[in-house]
């Protein structure tokens, strides 16, 4: 098969091609719609799943909190004055101030209707007024009921009847000193509201319900109550499963459950499965009426695609063709291919190879020439490299001439001097670029000689050296500098006796060196300067600031890269340290 579309012309090829992206982009479309809806409708079902532990999780923490407040109202001094109070002409004082105790408990929980106590001696305490229904509401309680719920009915509050739960606990008299002794019973009457259902805004027409477990719906969040939620509710009394799918009046539904035991109820969600797939119906319909449009415009651009492949190709093999011709003498003659950029550049390229052909003659002429023009430049260089020699071989004669004239003239610290520079200037111009450590520091100390001399001892140097670092190789004249600064801008004009560490050691393989001076230290914008050098981030205008320093730093970044280590640290009036790290 594919042997046969291969010898198939490039037009045919590029169909199949299309007529192959087609189908495998119907059938990721049918597969990727599937997938989306059965994705969004688990999606639904988990998130409502979530809101409702959520909302279970928040009923939970509300009714210890409403418990807390109960236990906290029945133990208030207030109570047990009242109920064990035999002075009637208190009782009045007494109510008073558990009427400003429940005002207190009302600003705190607002959901609160009616606080009522009713002591097992006979006094009781109504804050909105005894009526037969809270009565016997409370009649229908233990005796001695602990944390005990009744819910709902309907209470009537300001003229209109809301539907409300009552909340009960005995309470011990704690206050004379019979913790065990029951004292009264208190009970709260809350608004069925407090439990926050009615907040719920519904996605996807999915609706909240609480019920009790003998299916009596206590509260919905979009109050509707018909026959289909209490069929749906019949149908899950006997269900343990946090979720389930049920046919309901020809219609599927996704229900999820939340068990609440301590309050004899369940939290339910009710989502019919058509709302969860009805936005997937509007894409579906909408993805389809684009994808037609779309394949037009794909079928139109793929056929102009062929038409310029096609049509430069054939221009291509047509002057292919014609300069067999022999008549055709020129190789100067171009073909011009316009297309898409490979063809273009095919067609630049070919006219490219047609220009290296006609000047080949011309180039290798040319060749011979550079060739023979750079053996004379190379002769020149090395005459020059030998001149370059001479002078600095002339200049160390000169030197040892001076210093042998300073013994003759019996100045010995002028010829001590001159020796030591004589030894620093033909360390600098002989011998490797790389070299031992050891020999480095010979140099190091002629040139602090000759320092000391100068400032007639006024600084001392410290060397701690390694053994194995006196060994190792490194770029020739990387330390002189760095011990130049330290004493030229460093311990020069110091007030007190100057001092020099020089320290080299192996840390993890590699080589430590350190340079450290207690002088004059720096300026932080001298200091910013060189840590600039270091970054490589100092421009062309800073090129004759700390000439010294910017060359050790550059050898080192040429010769390791990033490899080598480069820092210092300065504090004015304290001196600058600087360290180098070299693999």
């Amino acid at each position: 098969m594919l042997r046969w579309i291969k010898k198939k012309p490039i037009a045919v090829q590029l169909i199949i091609l299309a007529a192959g992206i087609v189908m495998i982009l119907s059938l990721v479309f049918v597969n990727f719609y599937y997938s989306v809806t059965q994705t969004m409708i688990q999606e639904n079902i988990n998130y409502t799943s979530q809101i409702l532990k959520n909302m279970k999780e928040d009923i939970i923490i509300s009714t210890s909190q409403l418990e807390e407040l109960l236990r906290t109202v029945g133990y208030n001094k207030a109570v047990t004055k009242f109920v064990l109070n035999e002075d009637n002409s208190r009782l009045y004082d007494y109510m008073n101030e558990l009427d400003s105790f429940y005002i207190n408990v009302n600003g705190v929980q607002r959901y609160i209707k009616d606080i009522v106590i009713n002591g097992y001696n006979g006094r009781s305490y109504y804050y909105m007024g005894e009526t037969l229904e809270k009565s016997e509401a409370i009649d229908q309680q233990p005796e001695y009921p602990l944390n005990s719920y009744q819910m709902p009915f309907q209470f009537m509050t300001n003229g209109w009847q809301r539907p409300v739960f009552l909340l009960s606990t005995y309470v011990a008299d704690i206050w004379n000193g019979n913790p065990k002794k029951p004292l009264c019973k208190i009970s709260f009457f809350v608004d069925m509201e407090f439990w926050g259902i009615n907040k719920y805004a519904p996605s996807f027409d999915t609706g909240i319900y609480m019920v009790r477990t003998t299916d009596n719906l206590l509260l919905a969040s979009n109050r509707e109550e018909d026959e289909l939620l209490d069929r749906i509710v019949r149908k899950i009394s006997d269900k343990n499963e946090d979720q389930v799918i049920l046919d309901v009046m020809g219609q599927t539904y996704v229900v999820n459950i939340e068990n609440i035991p301590k309050l004899d109820a369940k939290l339910v969600s009710i989502t019919p499965r058509s709302e969860i797939v009805k936005s997937m119906n509007w894409i579906r319909n909408n993805t389809i009426l684009f994808s037609a449009f779309a394949l037009a415009a794909f079928f139109v651009l793929f056929a102009v695609l062929i038409q310029n492949i096609k049509r430069p190709l054939a221009q291509f093999k047509e002057f292919i063709q014609s300069m067999k011709d022999p008549q055709v003498k020129s190789l100067k003659r171009q073909v011009v291919l316009e297309g898409y950029q490979e063809i273009e550049e095919i067609s630049n390229e070919f006219n490219h190879m047609l220009n290296e052909i006609d000047s080949l003659t011309h180039r290798l002429v040319k060749t011979a020439s550079n060739l023979y023009e750079a053996e004379l430049e190379k002769k020149q260089a090395e005459l020059l490299s030998l001149k370059g020699q001479i002078d600095p071989h002339f200049l160390y004669n000169t030197l040892e001439v001076i210093m042998g004239v300073s013994l003759e003239e019996k100045a010995p610290q002028t010829a001590e001097m001159i020796k030591c520079l004589s030894r620093i200037f033909k360390y600098s111009v002989k011998g490797k670029e790389r070299v031992p450590l050891k020999q480095e520091l010979a140099t190091i100390e002629s040139y602090i000689h000759i320092q000391q001399m100068r400032f007639y001892q006024m600084f001392d140097v410290t060397y701690d050296l390694c053994s194995e670092a006196l060994e190792r190789i490194i770029p020739k004249m990387i330390l002189q500098p760095l011990v130049e600064n330290a004493i030229s801008h460093g311990l020069e004009g110091k007030d007190g006796k100057g001092h020099i560490y020089i320290g080299a050691e192996i840390v993890r393989d590699q080589l430590m060196l350190v340079v450290q001076d207690n002088g004059a230290g720096m300026e932080q914008k001298t200091l910013e300067g060189i840590l600039r050098i270091i970054r490589r981030e100092d421009g062309p205008d800073h090129a004759n600031e700390n000439v010294g320093i910017r060359n050790v730093v550059h050898r080192l970044q040429i010769i390791y890269d990033e490899e080598c280590t480069i820092s210092v640290t300065s504090k004015l009036g304290q001196g600058t340290r600087f360290e180098i790290i070299i693999p």
